[in-house]
């Protein structure tokens, strides 16, 4: 699959975020990941509405911050 572009579901998004299992080295194999705006907006939903909020939004800054 190197060389190919992959667009993560939300669940794949968490997992790279929270650095689970291999979701790391999966995706470091891809030129280019996006994110659906759905999936954006799930992790956002579920950052502001979580107990750790602050915390969540500052550490997903780096979620789509490539254009």
């Amino acid at each position: 699959m190197n060389g190919s572009n992959i667009a993560l579901d939300t669940n794949e998004a968490i997992a790279v975020l929270n650095n689970a299992g291999d979701a790391g080295q999966w995706i470091a194999a891809f030129p280019v990941v996006y994110l659906p705006v759905p999936v954006v907006g799930e992790l956002r939903f579920g950052a502001l509405n979580s107990r750790r909020a602050r915390e969540n939004l500052f550490a997903r800054r780096g979620v789509g911050g490539r254009v």
